[in-house]
């Protein structure tokens, strides 16, 4: 697994009616990214609530 903590200002950055794209597949995203710290207060993982937009 790669740690790519440079993607992280760009993921919380992202807005609550924005779209993800993923291999071509478009997700609307449907809530705020939360952040997860490590115990030095280091962000190691964001998690973004999304929604696959169909039609």
């Amino acid at each position: 697994m790669e740690n790519n903590r440079s993607a992280v200002p760009a993921v919380l950055a992202a807005m609550a009616d924005g779209v993800l794209c993923v291999g071509g597949v478009e997700y609307r995203i449907i809530g705020r990214p939360r952040v997860f710290t490590d115990l030095a207060g280091q962000p190691f993982k964001v998690t973004v609530v999304s929604q696959r937009m169909v039609g």
